[in-house]
């Protein structure tokens, strides 16, 4: 979604960031993961297919999503020296560089701007986390999350719950949608605990598809006490 390509919410655990070009590599290894393509009901792609699929993402006015960044690893990549050498700098990196004062250097003229990838933004990808998703029903005023911790290792220290909170801010800030619903495998009973503990309540099931339903009202969720911050990139 176009309305997200500029945004990073900000949170003390997690950042959430458009799903840009410079991910794709990344996400694309991730997804080579059996079990994390079961785990999200996800079909194997070619290289050239997710390249595909996250320019959809970004095109279509229908699909929300975020990837969620460490932000622990982040300022340590911005306190590294690293040189963003694309002609396109990466909005992580022009954001370390005004709220950290970050003395990265950006150098769009340097040889390694040939290259597919330059230091930084390799080396950023290694500070991602996992994805949040929604397809977004205008006509029912309601969306449908997904989200994933890709890393095992990353998995039951809270980035989940934070990315969450800080993607429900962000969707209740800039969209008018009443209703989250998420939709889950049977046999997934850590997605199932996780989105219970979050207030989720189940409302359907498809027997046929081992598939269960469960929706959470936004129209009265306070987010006053939120510690999220929303920043619009250049």
């Amino acid at each position: 979604m176009r309305l997200n390509q500029n945004v990073i919410v900000m949170g003390k655990v997690c950042w959430l960031v458009p799903y840009g070009k410079n991910y794709v590599e990344k996400y694309h290894s991730w997804m080579l993961d059996e079990n994390l393509r079961c785990l999200t009901a996800s079909e194997l792609l070619t290289s050239r297919e997710e390249y595909e699929m996250q320019k959809s993402w970004l095109d279509d006015k229908d699909k929300l999503t975020f990837l969620i960044l460490n932000p622990v690893s982040v300022k340590k990549l911005s306190d590294s020296g690293a040189v963003c050498a694309c002609s396109s700098v990466s909005i992580v990196f022009s954001l370390c560089r005004s709220e950290f004062g970050s003395q990265c250097e950006s150098n769009p003229n340097s040889k390694v701007s040939d290259r597919p990838i330059c230091e930084w933004c390799k080396l950023e990808t290694g500070c991602l986390i996992g994805d949040i998703n929604l397809f977004i029903d205008t006509e029912n005023s309601r969306g449908e999350i997904n989200m994933m911790v890709a890393s095992e290792e990353q998995r039951g220290k809270g980035f989940g719950k934070a990315a969450y909170n800080a993607f429900i801010f962000y969707v209740v800030k800039s969209l008018k949608l009443k209703e989250i619903i998420a939709k889950i495998s049977e046999s997934n009973l850590a997605s199932m605990a996780f989105f219970t503990k979050l207030g989720f309540k189940e409302i359907s099931r498809a027997p046929v598809f081992s598939e269960i339903t469960l929706s959470k009202q936004l129209d009265s969720l306070n987010l006053e006490d939120s510690n999220f911050e929303i920043k619009y990139m250049n």
